[in-house]
């Protein structure tokens, strides 16, 4: 749907101007920030959006199940090193280790107890 606009015509017409304003603001509340047709209701993508390698900035931090996640979300959960983690990793009870070395039995590990570098275990 066009922006129709009324002519101001010559000189200083402040009626004229802030109509076409209004017009203008109308235009893009109801067509461009909403669905067509559809008052005060917000759009809703129905289509991939293409970055076009582009960074999303700014994203908040997640706070529902179906939210994005940051690498600063997920980075304290999950570590990764070479070797048992057993009395070298410190970190929180629900921690997650892999280690890049490891074979079966060696390679997955859940922090399970304590608060110090103790309490691995191998899954």
């Amino acid at each position: 749907m066009p922006i129709i606009l009324d002519d101001i015509g010559g000189g200083y017409t402040a009626g004229a101007i802030n109509a076409n304003f209004t017009v203008i603001k109308d235009w893009i509340n109801n067509n461009l920030l909403h669905r067509d047709g559809l008052t005060w209701e917000n759009n809703s993508m129905e289509l991939e959006l293409d970055m076009n390698s582009n960074l999303i900035t700014n994203l908040p931090a997640p706070t529902a199940p179906t939210h994005p996640v940051r690498l600063q979300d997920i980075t304290s959960t999950y570590l990764t090193g070479t070797g048992s983690p057993e009395g070298v990793v410190t970190a929180s009870v629900g921690i997650i280790y892999t280690d890049s070395t490891g074979g079966v039995g060696t390679t997955l590990y859940i922090k399970e107890s304590g608060s110090g570098n103790t309490g691995w275990a191998a899954k």
